[in-house]
């Protein structure tokens, strides 16, 4: 495989991806994330979530050519880095894969109350233990899961610790928690 190689961190795709990773508002703002590391990288690839923008290490394309060729594939663009750059992406130690994506289409917990099983949290402010909620609420078959304010669901280590599960199961944000979960009255009708 081929790519277009990219050296400069000076480069706008790499500052966005930069910028990205770094600030909550701009992913709000823009509608899209930054995600790091093959494995996950990959697992996303095979999600339908919109791939802008790919990077990959020299050594990643020699490590990971099932992984590579999967998210090439769906990205709109694709770049070859070197591992110098690639440390000044990475929030991790080793990583060799990055991609900026478009966010999925998360419902906003409005008028209409989720059906099924959810877990909600309120204020969570640790983006690991977000992480890891999602990824819990995925292995026990729980319908999604609702975030009431606190940390961003796409906040780099949010994801990592979801390990992809923010990707696969439901994710609902709102405002007011409370209000959600309070349930109308039921109506009796008697005859």
């Amino acid at each position: 495989m081929d790519f277009e190689k990219i050296s400069s961190r000076s480069n706008e795709k790499v500052k966005l991806f930069r910028h990205l990773s770094q600030s909550a508002s701009f992913r709000r703002e823009t509608g899209l994330f930054a995600l790091e590391g093959a494995r996950l990288c990959s697992d996303v690839a095979k999600t339908g979530i919109e791939i802008k923008t790919a990077f990959f290490t020299k050594e990643a394309l020699e490590k990971y050519p099932d992984y590579i060729s999967a998210v090439a594939e769906k990205a709109e663009q694709a770049f070859e880095i070197p591992h110098e750059l690639a440390g000044t992406l990475s929030d991790t130690r080793e990583a060799q894969v990055f991609l900026h994506l478009r966010q999925a289409k998360r419902g906003g917990a409005g008028d209409d109350r989720p059906q099924g099983t959810y877990i909600a949290l309120d204020n969570m402010q640790d983006p690991s233990n977000l992480g890891a909620v999602l990824r819990t609420a995925e292995a026990f078959g729980m319908s999604g899961v609702i975030v009431g304010g606190g940390c961003d669901i796409y906040n780099p280590k949010a994801l990592r610790a979801a390990m992809g599960s923010s990707m696969r199961i439901s994710v609902l944000t709102t405002g007011n928690l409370p209000s959600l979960l309070i349930l109308p009255p039921k109506r009796v009708c008697l005859p």
